[in-house]
Parts: structure tokens; C-alpha cells; sequence
């Protein structure tokens, strides 16, 4: 009897041990199911990429380009990639001939220019003062013109006038040659007021087209821009 209750209550316990270890695997599976898996790779060198959407101006990061006239060469350069400068540092040295020869160039170009400049300057004065001559003459045509046709106007009113005189003295007043008379006196008059206002006409647009403003002409201001230009 008392081998068989050893052997139970071995065997109880083995039992009670398999439980404990059934509850525990299973109680580390649920657990182990709810964590978060990770993954491990091997150390890389990569630069950290962080997306910004941001409003802004973008400006070099402590580095400023450097640029020089185009057609010099450069003759020594006073500092590597990687040197650290500051404000007045010589940077590079460029060829003095080249630049000598562009200088030259550039003061041929503005010689050139400025001739150019003070001949449309030149022919400007001059064709003011022509326009100033022939805008004055034409006033004095005008004028000669009209006291030209003022008087052959005032003839023919005095040969009508003289002929109505001569036609009322004559006895009866019924002298055909008279009233002929008369008559192409006022024809005449007629034809010098037409004569007068047609030649006015024409006088007065001739001294309006001499004062008529010109044609817009851009040469000069874009001369002036070419030498501001080669100047600097």
C-alpha cells in the first residue's frame, strides 16, 4: 500500500509538473505574439533623409561661388578645395595680358561708340536749326502770301465798286457794256477771294507739316545703353 501511494503521488506530481509547463509555454507564447518583431542588419555608413516641406529661400550652406570675366585665364590659384578663407583673400590670379587685351578692346568699342554718339547728337542740332529755318520762312511766305492776296482781293472790290459807280452815273442806266462790265468785276472779285483762301490753305499746311512732330528714333538711347554697358 504504501509503495502505490509513493507511486501516485509521484506521479501527481509529474503531472502537476507537465501542467506548469504547458501553462508557462503557452502563457510565453500569447505574451511573445503581442511584442513587436525586429530585425537587425549589418552597420552601413548612409546619410540620415529627413523630408521638410517648408516655404523659404534657399541660400549655400558657408559656401559662396566665385566667378570671374569670361575670356581671362587664370594663371595660379591660391587656395584647394577644402581651405577655409575669409573676406579679402586672394583666391586665384588670372593672366594680366589677357586682360590688358580685353581692356583695349572694350576702350575701342567705347571710342567707337561715343563718335557715334556726338555725330547723332551733331545731326540733331542741325536739323533743329534747319527745321527752326524753314519753319521761319514758311511763316514768311505766309504772310507775303496773304498781303499778296489781300490786295488782289481789295483791287477786285475797287473795280466793282468804280464799275456800279460808273454804271449809276450813266444816264438811263441801261449801258449793256456797263452792266458787262460790272459783272466781270465781280467774277473777278469772286475769283480772287477763291485764289486767296486756296492759296492761304495750302501756305498754312506747309508750315504745319514743317512743325509736325518726327518719327520716334531709339538710336541714341540704345547707343547710350551699349556704352554704359562697355563702360562698366
Amino acid at each position: 500500500m504504501n509503495g502505490n501511494r509513493k507511486k501516485k503521488i509521484v506521479a501527481g506530481f509529474c503531472v502537476f509538473l507537465g501542467l506548469m509547463w504547458l501553462c508557462t509555454v503557452i502563457s510565453k507564447s500569447i505574451y511573445a505574439s503581442k511584442l513587436p518583431i525586429v530585425s537587425t542588419e549589418k552597420i552601413q555608413q548612409k546619410y540620415v533623409e529627413h523630408i521638410v516641406e517648408v516655404d523659404g529661400i534657399v541660400i549655400a550652406g558657408e559656401k559662396s561661388p566665385v566667378t570671374a570675366l569670361s575670356g581671362l585665364r587664370v594663371e595660379g590659384l591660391a587656395v584647394q578645395v577644402g581651405d577655409q578663407v575669409e573676406e579679402g583673400d586672394v583666391l586665384f590670379t588670372i593672366d594680366m595680358d589677357d586682360l590688358t587685351d580685353i581692356i583695349d578692346e572694350k576702350q575701342t568699342a567705347i571710342s567707337k561708340l561715343q563718335t557715334q554718339i556726338n555725330t547723332i547728337l551733331e545731326n540733331e542740332e542741325l536739323a533743329r536749326q534747319k527745321k527752326e529755318l524753314e519753319e521761319q520762312r514758311a511763316r514768311e511766305d505766309y504772310d507775303a502770301l496773304a498781303r499778296r492776296e489781300d490786295t488782289l482781293v481789295g483791287r477786285g472790290a475797287e473795280e466793282v465798286n468804280q464799275a456800279e459807280k460808273d454804271l449809276e452815273n450813266q444816264e438811263g442806266g441801261d449801258d449793256e457794256a456797263l452792266k458787262d462790265a460790272l459783272q466781270q468785276a465781280a467774277y473777278a472779285e469772286a475769283d480772287a477771294k477763291w485764289q486767296r483762301e486756296t492759296a492761304m490753305k495750302e501756305a498754312e499746311r506747309k508750315v504745319e507739316d514743317i512743325i509736325a512732330p518726327e518719327n520716334a528714333d531709339s538710336t541714341l538711347e540704345v547707343s547710350r545703353l551699349e556704352l554704359s554697358d562697355l563702360q562698366e
